[in-house]
């Protein structure tokens, strides 16, 4: 049995898109009886620096703030595990458990894979604001990233767009593979739960419901959705339920000043953060998943949605999203941020009656390549080539 490091700046309770990637990969990996260890920043002190999590060994480094996203860390660099047999980093920001992480374990002749989570063609998203980031972040990406790539042994991606980019990138000299995200199985939900649910958020079953998921940061754009509902509403009536956790109070008192303007008052549903148990209830009871994200490395909430067979419409976030199309499991924009355009795929979805079809779709692509097993497999598949060579 081999032994796993898996290194994020950031991991549970953290809830994001990183740190439920990272679960899922060392979740998944441990059910094929492989034994796992992630080691992160501590980033609350009320965290134990060791735990046990689902077979998951968790160790916590205290890290010191020093610009943004950056951060230092002496105790990651006195008290490093060496008892791994490969290392596996998962990151999207320049992060000093990287940057030091991969230099200490090309010492140790320890094998190395890293998994890049920002597609680099959406850079000038990332880094639009200030002027002064995007820079840092244009450099971080073309010589730093660059230089902790070729110290790897091997580079995976999420998207097969993403991976063209990263194998001109290092000319190919570095092997890239492509490993997309995964989800859970579909829980078997009661009756009594989905009746509940309804209930609790006013939603009826003769309604259009329509659902955005993640936490209401900007990036998110969950504006772009309602300006959306706003044209839906002209011509048929739905719903529009949020639901996460707030995570930026000026911009959701932004976006409930412009639900009372577009007098959505009644129309637009703010859930907070919620349980698993019941953002798969909403999942269930909902006709559509809507996406409407400035950048994403690849868009989760398809996966989620097609667990209970949901078509999703998605703004345009090539590489990112371009499963979407290919699983036929919803519609697309041309391009990034067209409400006008997305609310118009929404009504021809509700219209044409072919949410049922696309949601089909989704389910049969999502049990044959999407599944945690799968991917975990994946993985361990990887680890074994770069073991072996």
């Amino acid at each position: 049995m081999i032994t796993v490091g898996l290194i994020t700046r950031m991991f549970l309770p953290h809830i994001g898109g990183i740190e439920t990637l990272t679960y899922d990969i060392a979740k998944g990996l441990s059910e094929l009886n492989v034994s796992v260890k992630v080691l992160t920043s501590r980033f609350d002190k009320t965290l134990s620096k060791e735990e046990l999590m689902d077979d998951i060994r968790i160790r916590r480094y205290k890290p010191m703030p020093y610009f943004g996203q950056f951060s230092f860390s002496p105790e990651f660099m006195g008290a490093l595990d060496t008892d791994l047999d490969i290392v596996h980093f998962i990151s999207c920001y320049p992060s000093f458990l990287n940057w030091y992480g991969v230099q200490f374990y090309k010492m140790k002749e320890i094998p190395r894979v890293y998994t890049t989570i920002w597609p680099i063609p959406l850079t000038f998203n990332l880094y639009r604001k200030p002027y002064i980031k995007r820079i840092l972040g244009c450099f971080y990406d073309n010589v730093l990233l660059t230089m902790i790539l070729s110290r790897v042994n091997a580079v995976v991606t999420l998207t097969s767009g993403e991976a063209k980019v990263y194998r001109k990138l290092l000319k190919d000299k570095i092997p890239v593979y492509v490993v997309p995200e995964a989800v859970e199985l579909p829980r078997n939900l009661s009756s009594s739960l989905l009746n509940r649910v309804r209930e609790d958020y006013n939603l009826h079953e003769n309604e259009v419901t329509l659902g955005l998921f993640g936490r209401v940061v900007r990036y998110k754009r969950i504006d772009l959705a309602i300006k959306a509902l706003r044209l839906v509403n002209k011509k048929l009536k739905a719903k529009l339920i949020v639901v996460g956790p707030i995570n930026d109070e000026d911009y959701f008192r932004q976006i409930k000043s412009m639900v009372v303007t577009y007098g959505l008052k009644n129309r637009v549903i703010f859930t907070g953060k919620v349980s698993f148990e019941v953002r798969d209830a909403l999942y269930s009871i909902i006709d559509l998943v809507v996406h409407t994200s400035e950048y994403e490395a690849f868009v989760r909430p398809a996966l989620e949605g097609w667990r209970y067979k949901k078509p999703i419409a998605s703004f345009n976030l090539s590489p990112a999203s371009d499963f979407i199309e290919e699983e036929k499991g919803g519609v697309v924009t041309k391009r990034w941020g067209d409400y006008i355009e997305l609310a118009k795929l929404i009504e021809e979805i509700i219209k044409r009656n072919i949410a049922n079809e696309l949601g089909e779709n989704g389910h049969k692509a999502l049990m044959k390549k999407y599944t945690k097993d799968k991917v975990a497999l994946s993985y361990l598949h990887i680890y074994k080539k770069v073991l072996c060579t």
